[in-house]
């Protein structure tokens, strides 16, 4: 085989080998950004919680994770959190399964 096929076929398989890299990166990079947004999106919605029970006013304290079950979440259609404390929940709603 001439030494310019040898040279061409070495030179052509890193080329293919480099574009598969920017791929694979560019493929990663688009991971990663939607990685952030969605991480964004959660950040906001944790936000958007409201700080005490809509019905008798007691504060919600996040940091307490043995109380973060006893606490009700209801997000409505239009957008709406409502927020109920374990005091407030009624007994019917306490009784059904998770």
């Amino acid at each position: 085989m001439p030494a310019s096929y040898l040279t061409l076929t070495r030179k052509l398989g890193k080329a293919l080998m480099s574009s598969a890299r920017k791929l694979r990166r560019a493929k990663q990079k688009i991971l990663q950004k939607e990685l952030k947004k969605n991480l964004k999106q959660a950040e906001r919605a944790m936000d958007s919680l409201p700080k005490k029970c809509d019905e008798c006013d007691a504060p919600f304290d996040r940091t307490k994770k043995e109380e973060l079950d006893k606490w009700r979440i209801a997000v409505y259609d239009d957008g709406r959190i409502h927020l109920v404390c374990d005091g407030c929940t009624p007994e019917s709603v306490k009784n059904e399964s998770r």
